[in-house]
């Protein structure tokens, strides 16, 4: 294997391991479970007009907002779902939850509903149509792992010029996907790059629900068979105003 994809492999295995140490990989992977099963339950497509993207939309602003009020504390949450988790910071930057820990920044990605809960890796998108923080981390990981250069798994070192060096990759992505007929989810820890046809240069496991950890409820299967929310481009809003009725007497 290409040293590069090493680097981002070992990058990748110690970031998990630090994130199931203080215990990150536990709360993340419950809410994740509790807010994909929750959505599920209320999912009506036939009656509300609901979509897979409007699915994976609610589950990006559920686990944001309730996450953010579980590091903090106080009153916004439960005192027994407070996230105990030492180092971990968080920030929100275009509305996206981004997590901290020392050396190391965290976003979280569904996979598209079409996967179900194995994600079909050649599939991704190449990250320059995908949201701009993305595509920042993808360029920003190719850079620190050598450039763009590399074109495979298996492209020899001796294709990249002698003195480009291998940094230490600090911004990853937590992949997650969800059962589509249940309320059972998935995750691993990535290292998106842009290289080329490439959009990971490393994937390591974090959680896989088992039927007995949470409830199953079979729910309607989607009409909309689509990307989900997360997969697709910022749509500039478009308003409509509405003429004032013109009253008696006026011209």
């Amino acid at each position: 294997m290409n040293k590069r994809m090493e680097a981002a492999e070992t990058a990748a295995y110690a970031a998990a391991e630090l994130m199931t140490e203080v215990g990150l990989t536990r709360v993340l992977g419950d809410l994740v479970s509790e807010v994909w099963g929750a959505n599920l339950e209320r999912y009506e497509p036939e009656e509300r007009g609901d979509t897979t993207k409007s699915l994976g939309f609610q589950c990006s602003e559920n686990i944001r907002e309730i996450a953010v009020r579980r590091i903090q504390g106080g009153d916004l949450a439960a005192p027994e779902d407070h996230w105990d988790v030492p180092g971990l910071q968080f920030t929100t930057p275009r509305g996206v939850l981004t997590l901290h820990l020392p050396g190391l920044e965290i976003v979280l990605m569904k996979v598209p509903y079409a996967h179900g809960r194995s994600p079909i890796w050649e599939q991704f998108p190449n990250w320059e149509t995908s949201s701009q923080i993305r595509d920042g981390i993808a360029k920003d990981n190719a850079r620190v792992l050598g450039g763009s250069m590399l074109q495979s798994e298996t492209q020899s070192e001796l294709e990249f010029p002698e003195d480009t060096p291998i940094g230490v990759v600090r911004r990853m992505m937590v992949v997650w996907a969800g059962e589509p007929d249940a309320s059972l989810t998935s995750a691993w820890l990535t290292v998106p790059v842009s290289w080329s046809t490439m959009t990971f240069a490393a994937k390591t496991p974090l959680w896989r629900d088992e039927a007995g950890d949470s409830p199953s409820k079979p729910v309607r299967t989607p009409k909309y068979d689509g990307p989900s929310f997360d997969q697709q481009p910022a749509v500039e809003p478009q308003i409509a105003m509405k003429p004032r009725p013109v009253a008696e007497g006026e011209a």
